[in-house]
Parts: structure tokens; sequence; C-alpha cells
């Protein structure tokens, strides 16, 4: 064999375990999943306990407490991506008492039944980690860590929660930072073992943003901002996010008003394109409540969400693309009767499957509805123009 065949060889060897130009082991991809608020109302606890199968020999539990009825209709949509991200609403402390009002608490159960759905990270930075107290967050911390589950924007120390993560697959680094701008109880002084990442220290949420940049190929901001119900964010908001672009984010998810609100194509100064969700929406929890716009005539609701799936690839020898599928959701809250007692029936579905399943159960009024939704949606995502790199995936 001479130099010639022999380089030949090595370089057959190489493209068959890289991949040929064009070819399908050429590209390097990873997708990350992200949701709304996850909220542990009452009633939602309700509707776990309510269907918990107990173990085997009626010891323990089958399906960790019920938690994970919550999730069965949406775990499907969950189980291909390489991360699923979702803004966990409440704290999780012993005594797992919840509470009075809207000061919330979760059984640890929830944990491993998120995880089972197919959760893989949390931002804790929002207005609800402190409502059991400085001790609660703490305590939230451990159980995620016992359970092996990932979580930002709050942390023990003050460098790690502003440190964020960064999630390598197939080669492609992927920066997570969290950060909220309200807090029920008041930001915590001189908090031992907890640090909560404020959005509104500009400067440092610009410096974090900026170290990230340098350590990865994507960064993702997540933020918990913006007024409740309303379906257009704040001028503040939009100067937030906007400022995160252009410090260097690439992608800004944004949480709190509990209602969609638009998704805006930003260009940052130095031509980087930016994508900002300003509002997921729920993802779930017990509200069922309706609105419309200042005109009345584009209404919207606290039980319609979406899962933003980010696809990143870069191809043999080329850059990063980023692409998005957004997926309209709905939270099914149904009370009914059986055996003399009232029970209650929260669960999120993939919209266009709940369809189906009512038009399959006779329920045809309410089938028309979420039709008619998956149209309206739309219309609150995008209301003066898609972005050509988003696509709504009725």
């Amino acid at each position: 064999m001479n130099r010639y065949t022999m380089l030949a060889a090595v370089l057959a060897a190489l493209i068959s375990l890289i991949g040929a130009p064009g070819s399908a082991h050429a590209a390097q991809r990873m997708v990350v999943t992200f949701t709304g608020d996850i909220m542990m109302h009452t009633a939602v606890k309700e509707s776990a306990a309510q269907n918990n199968r107990p173990g085997e020999g009626g010891a323990g539990s089958a399906n960790n407490g019920g938690f994970d009825f919550l999730f069965d209709r949406i775990r499907p949509h969950l189980a291909d991506s390489d991360v699923v991200l979702g803004n966990m609403e409440f704290p999780v402390s012993p005594p797992f008492r919840h509470g009075k009002g809207v000061i919330f608490n979760c059984a640890p159960e929830i944990i491993p039944a998120m995880h089972a759905a197919g959760f893989t990270l949390f931002t804790l930075a929002n207005n609800h980690i402190l409502d059991q107290g400085n001790r609660g967050a703490i305590d939230t911390m451990d159980y995620l860590q016992r359970y092996a589950a990932s979580f930002i924007g709050v942390n023990r120390h003050e460098g790690t929660a502003r440190r964020g993560i960064v999630v390598q697959i197939h080669g492609i680094r992927v920066g997570f930072l969290a950060y909220t701008g309200i807090l029920n109880y008041g930001f915590p002084v001189r908090p031992r073992g907890l640090h909560v990442n404020w959005l509104y220290w500009r400067n440092k949420t610009a410096a974090d943003i900026r170290t990230m940049r340098a350590r990865c190929d994507f960064v993702v901001v997540v933020s918990h901002a913006g007024k409740e119900y309303k379906i257009r964010p704040e001028a503040e908001d939009m100067r937030a996010y906007r400022d995160s672009c252009e410090a260097g984010a690439d992608l800004v998810i944004g949480h709190h008003p509990h209602v969609l609100q638009p998704v805006e194509a930003y260009t940052a100064a130095d031509g980087r394109s930016c994508r900002i969700f300003y509002s997921l929406g729920n993802f779930i929890s017990n509200q069922r409540f309706k609105y419309h716009d200042h005109l009345r005539t584009l209404p919207y609701t606290t039980q319609e969400t979406v899962l933003v799936r980010l696809v990143l690839e870069r191809a043999w020898r080329g850059g990063l693309a980023a692409r998005y599928e957004v997926l309209p959701l709905w939270t099914e809250n149904e009370i009914y009767r059986e055996d003399g007692r009232e029970r209650r029936r929260i669960q999120v579905w993939r919209m266009n499957e709940r369809i189906e399943a009512l038009e399959r159960d006779g329920a045809t009024g309410r089938a028309a509805y979420l039709r008619q939704r998956l149209d309206d949606i739309p219309k609150i995502l995008f209301p003066e123009s898609r972005p050509a790199d988003v696509t709504y995936v009725r």
C-alpha cells in the first residue's frame, strides 16, 4: 500500500466516524424544551392524591404519590429532548403543609414525578421560592440535589448562583442563567446559605451573561418578571430582556404573568439575533381565569400555554443554527363526582390531542372552543409577524 492509498484509507475511516459533509451523521444536534410555571396549588396536589396508586402489596406509591398523573399526557412530548427546563414555583420544605392563600409548599414526591416526566433542569428564581422562608429555599435545593436534579437562579453562595450551569450535548455547549425581578417577601438580608439572582441588578446581570458567553456556544437567560394576567410585556421588562440580549444572551425565556405574551425577534448591536419569549404562561396550576385584551377582541386564559423547543444544529465544519418549535398546550381542570365524592382531574395536554379526546367523548362544544384557541394563540404570540425561525406546531 503506497502512502496515497494509506492516506485515502485514513480519510475514509475518519469520515465514517464523524460523517461526511451532507451525511446524516454530519450535524451535531441538541434539543432544549422550555415550559411555563409549575404551581402546586392545593387543588393540584389534591388531584395528585386522588390519583395515587398504591405500590406492590399496598406499600408506598406506584406513581410518586399520584404526582405522575399530572404529567401523564404530556410526558411523550418531553421524552425526546436533551434538556427540559421548567419554572418550579414552589418550595419543598418539611413539614410540607400548604400554608394558606397562595403560600406554596409541596411534598418531595413531586421531584421524582417531574423527573419521570422528563424535566432535567429547574429555575428557582421566582416570587414563591421564599414562601417557606429562607429555610424553605435551602430545603428545596437539598431535596433537588437528593434526587440529582439541577437548578439555576438560586444557590447557597452568590458566586455559584450567578455562575449558572453549562450543559454540553453532542459537542454543543448551552449556558443557562436565571433571575427574578419579583419577590413576595423582599430580598433576603444577609441570608446564610442562600442567594437569589436579582434581575434588576443590571451591572451584575450583564457581567454574568458576558462571562457565560465566553464559556459556551449558546446562552439562555430565564427570567421571572412582568405583570400578572397581562398579554403585553411591561416597558421596564422589555428593556431588561433586550439588555440581556445586548450582553450576550441568545434566548430569553420569561415567566410569571401566568398567560402567554409575544415572541420578539431582537437584533443586538453586534448583529446577533436574539429571541425573547416574554411569557410562556402556566404549565400546570389550578388557575381557570379568562380575559380579553383592552379592545375586548382577543380572548386569552390561564389554562393555555406552550412548549418551546429550541433545536440547535451545527453542520459539519459549519456554524451553530437555532430554530424554534412552539407547541400549544392546555391544562385540563375538571371537577367531577365519583363514589359520592367531589374529585378534580388536573392534567397538561398537547392541545390537539385534548381536542381529539373530547371529540371521541362527544364533547363537541368544548372541542370547538379549543380549536378556536389554536387559532387565537398565534395572534397573542405573533401580534405583528412570526419570526422565520419560529414554527407554530398545531
